[in-house]
């Protein structure tokens, strides 16, 4: 079972830690790690050790479109950005892949699923214990037989494992529980369907939150791009009580985050203008346990689609520094693999859910935010993907960003251009008609000037709003360099092509 990942992915690794290691010559370490590899990986669940350091998990393919083989991974990081430790975890001819991993008195408790080879449709769940070397302690497979199993989730909920599948059951989706021993025993199981005057509510379970002993909560959604998300109030033996209309969510990743013994948090994405599917922003709730709104916030730009994380997308460990996270001019295809550039996207807030700052992160290539996590340090670890048309094709890597409490990632000579963390954003890169600008809410007025090739000024307009969208019609074609500054300082620069 035990097995290395491949020599190339060792050495891609070592190269770019080595090169990032000056940026942990501060008083906190921060980092940026690309882990390149001829697969296609992805990190579904983060945590965090005692003693810092991060364990990821995680699915490898061959490639994103018909693979020809699908394993399960663990990485451990430490927190300078060095990997110490990997492994593969094969099920023979069986596609495996981790869903989820939650720490134990022991080890590790994951939750993943698995196919066999000569099957189309995921209709497994594995349960496996794993130590805190990797070494696997024991696992358990449980045949689905209901249909195709879409998504797999899992929770702690007090001493036992609450996992929730999505299944496909002729093309209507369903919700299925199961609740786990430590040991991977099935000691409950149950479907959930919500029936409302209308229709069968069937939809996606997002994200369950147990409120008390005697209470659980399930942040649901139809299915349907416009139909609104829906708290779903049960008894521990999941019987449903009531159900919640107050959010103005729809689709899209949400999730649950207690806040407080009789407050919680609730995130997900907000369409902005219902005829542009396409204008969403990320939305995050203060609700009370009556239900009962206490402050709420959305964060975005108009015409533009930002997206949530796709796992974990809000987390804190002081609630007065809350970070919310997703993906900023994400394709309204949605997919994965697009030649539009896009950002890292994270937000810190106060209890109140007023903005204390907004970072972007990326901008050179197509990024995809799958989690955001509250370090013990203060800062931010965000992981997700990166995907360069230029130089993959269905495959991408996994990129992990390691921030201090004010979303920062700096290098040591303090150059703008080796800033990780933009708070001033230009796009897109090449454009034909309109460029967009995108300020911060912490950036004050500044000022964009382009030059051409030769360094003359050829455009200089001030920016007073948080976005600034700009007729470049008239320019010509070809290649500028533009200049951003605040209070005569650059604060962002780079090369622009005009097509």
């Amino acid at each position: 079972m035990k097995k290395n990942m491949k020599k190339n992915m060792k050495k891609n690794i070592l190269i770019i830690t080595i090169l990032l290691l000056v940026n942990n010559s501060f008083s906190q370490p921060f980092f940026e790690l690309l882990i390149k590899d001829s697969e296609d990986a992805v990190v579904w669940s983060v945590l965090e050790k005692n003693n810092g350091n991060y364990i990821l998990a995680g699915t490898q393919t061959d490639t994103y479109f018909n693979y020809n083989f699908a394993d399960a991974f663990l990485l451990e990081i430490n927190q300078e950005g060095e990997i110490i430790n990997n492994e593969i975890y094969s099920i023979n001819d069986t596609m495996y892949g981790f869903a989820d991993i939650i720490k134990t008195n022991t080890g590790y408790f994951t939750a993943g699923l698995a196919k066999n080879k000569n099957e189309n449709d995921y209709n497994s769940i594995v349960i496996s214990a794993i130590s805190e070397e990797f070494d696997l302690l024991s696992q358990k497979t449980y045949k689905f037989p209901f249909g195709k199993i879409t998504d797999l989730q899992t929770r702690k909920v007090e001493n036992n494992y609450l996992s929730w599948i999505t299944f496909n059951n002729n093309n209507d989706f369903q919700v299925y529980l199961y609740k786990f021993s430590e040991q991977g025993d099935s000691i409950y199981s149950k479907q959930i369907t919500i029936n409302e005057p209308e229709e069968n509510y069937t939809g996606f379970i997002f994200d369950i939150l147990n409120i008390d002993e005697n209470k659980y909560l399930f942040l649901g959604n139809a299915f349907s791009h416009y139909s609104k998300n829906e708290i779903v109030v049960t008894d521990s033996l999941f019987n449903i009580i009531d159900i919640s209309n107050i959010l103005e969510l729809t689709g899209g990743m949400g999730n649950f985050k207690m806040f407080s013994d009789t407050s919680f948090l609730v995130t997900g994405k907000k369409v902005i203008n219902k005829n542009k599917f396409q204008d969403s922003q990320i939305a995050i709730l203060l609700i009370d346990t009556n239900f009962n709104i206490l402050y709420e916030n959305n964060f975005g730009t108009l015409d533009t689609t930002d997206y949530p994380a796709f796992k974990k997308n809000v987390d804190f460990v002081n609630n007065n520094n809350i970070f919310v996270g997703g993906t900023h001019h994400i394709p309204f295809s949605a997919t994965p693999f697009s030649n539009i550039d896009n950002w890292f996207y994270l937000v810190n807030t106060n209890s109140e859910l007023n903005l204390n700052w907004q970072k972007f992160y990326g901008g050179d290539a197509c990024y995809y935010m799958y989690n955001v996590f509250a370090t013990q340090d203060g800062g931010c670890l965000m992981v997700g993907t990166r995907y360069d048309e230029n130089t993959q094709t269905d495959e991408r890597d996994i990129y992990i960003i390691k921030t201090d409490p004010n979303g920062n990632i700096t290098h040591i000579n303090g150059d703008p251009s080796d800033q990780k963390a933009k708070e001033v954003i230009l796009y897109p890169n090449p454009a034909t008609t309109e460029l967009t600008i995108q300020k911060a809410v912490q950036v004050g007025n500044c000022n964009v000037e382009f030059y051409n090739m030769e360094g003359k000024k050829v455009y200089s307009q001030n920016l007073t709003s948080n976005t600034t969208k700009i007729d470049i019609s008239s320019l010509q074609k070809g290649s500028y360099i533009y200049k951003i500054t605040d209070n005569n300082k650059i604060s962002e620069s780079g090369k622009w092509i005009k097509q």
